[in-house]
């Protein structure tokens, strides 16, 4: 999904959550450890292996935001899914922001090619995250957004 078929879509996205019997959400980054000592061991506590992953979270680079919505089917006791995909990319605020930096595993770029990442998508056709530290605002906006204002979507945190 990206910012183009965003409004189209978004219905369908809406009711299927708001239908599901649970909701699962997956998240790819450009990698995930910073270093051997990240790496997750067998006798690591649950808080242990969390603060691993979430310090390569901070670190790397999000660029696909996967949600998948999964329904009973009472008759046919068995559940059917909806997955959504929507490509995230960083771009600064303004021209003069500070420019995001991130960090690249190169085996975590190999994994994604091998999913078979569209990144033309992610690099063309997805959604922007500015995030503004003087407000508590994500905006949402197109890679044409410089063209075409009205692309623009801001969600503020309560």
């Amino acid at each position: 999904m990206t910012l183009d078929n965003f409004s189209e879509k978004l219905p369908e996205v809406l009711s299927a959550v708001e239908d599901a019997s649970f909701v699962a959400v997956d998240g790819e980054f450009t990698g995930i450890q910073l270093d051997s000592s990240s790496r997750h061991m067998p006798f690591d506590t649950a808080e242990e292996r969390y603060e691993k992953l979430a310090e390569g979270a901070r670190r790397f680079q999000l660029v696909q935001f996967g949600l998948c919505t999964f329904h009973y089917d009472r008759e046919g006791d068995c559940y059917s899914n909806q997955a959504f995909n929507f490509y995230v990319w960083p771009r600064p605020y303004a021209r003069n922001a500070p420019d995001r930096k991130f960090l690249c595993q190169a085996s975590s770029l190999d994994f994604l090619m091998s999913q078979v990442m569209i990144w033309y998508l992610l690099f063309s056709a997805h959604f922007c995250l500015y995030f503004h530290s003087s407000r508590r605002t994500l905006t949402l906006t197109s890679s044409s957004a410089r063209e075409s204002p009205t692309s623009i979507r801001s969600i503020t945190k309560t």
